[in-house]
């Protein structure tokens, strides 16, 4: 019997009653749910399915990604470019889900390296952001050892192409096909010439590091993963698998930036 792991947002209005239906179908349909807690390290299930926006995809997308098993998300918010199940669509989610063959689509993931040789990854983008509100942070990039530039800037953010719509996007950078493979760096607020994205070969490994007396917090898919001093540096690099988010069809990707985008109504 497939166990399917839930990541509910509880405080999403109605995703603690789709959780209840979903499971009732689930069950029905000679499934095993259970529900599986956001903050978890680990889960034992076969499949995730989040109930929430984007943020809770991306939570259990990590844990997903940690136990190599497909996640979907069921989209409670405004908008959902990665949660791609609406509430109406549940059935066609529970007919997958029953499949002997789940149908998925790989999305690059990112991993970082902390300096304590802690590692995290990340379907989205891996940013360093100022500690001190009022001063920006210099952080010196370097691609394959070899020096790019040093920002001056509020915020470096590293995304993958699923990522390039999120905080990428807001801070400048191109909307990348998520069928590409590459890694996206993007200045925010940036005090240099070179102030636009760089894209660069998913071979590639993106070393950043701090290059004044100013801490930085390292975020990974907007959760806190740790903070670096003056010296101190993050490596970043393609994880060594994808993402598998399961697909219903429905939301290929020029679709989603449409939606997302409101471009229909433009």
């Amino acid at each position: 019997m497939r166990r399917v792991g839930l990541v509910v947002h509880s405080d999403k209005p109605g995703a603690a009653a789709t959780a209840t239906s979903l499971a009732e179908q689930l069950d029905r349909a000679g499934l095993e749910p259970c529900t599986i807690d956001a903050n978890a390290d680990s889960c034992d299930v076969d499949v995730l399915v989040s109930i929430g926006g984007d943020g809770t995809l991306l939570r259990a997308a990590a844990l997903a990604h940690a136990a190599d098993i497909p996640v979907a998300g069921i989209n409670m918010g405004r908008l959902g470019y990665l949660a791609e199940v609406e509430p109406d669509d549940m059935g066609s989610l529970v007919s997958l889900l029953s499949s002997a063959q789940l149908s998925t689509e790989p999305r690059m993931a990112i991993e970082v390296e902390l300096p304590d040789g802690s590692t995290y990854a990340a379907l989205n983008d891996v940013v360093l952001d100022k500690v001190v509100t009022q001063r920006v942070i210099h952080v010196q990039a370097e691609i394959d050892g070899r020096p790019l530039i040093t920002y001056r800037a509020d915020a470096v953010i590293v995304a993958t192409p699923t990522g390039s719509t999120a905080y990428t996007l807001a801070a400048g950078g191109p909307v990348v096909d998520p069928g590409i493979d590459a890694l996206i760096i993007t200045p925010v607020a940036a005090h240099t010439l070179l102030w636009r994205s760089v894209v660069v070969g998913d071979e590639r490994t993106v070393r950043l590091t701090v290059d004044i007396d100013r801490p930085a917090w390292v975020t990974v898919d907007g959760r806190e993963a740790g903070r670096l001093e003056m010296g101190q540096f993050v490596d970043i690099r393609r994880s060594p698998r994808p993402v598998q988010l399961l697909s219903l069809g429905t939301h290929r990707f020029p679709d989603a930036v449409r939606q997302e985008f409101g471009l229909d109504r433009a």
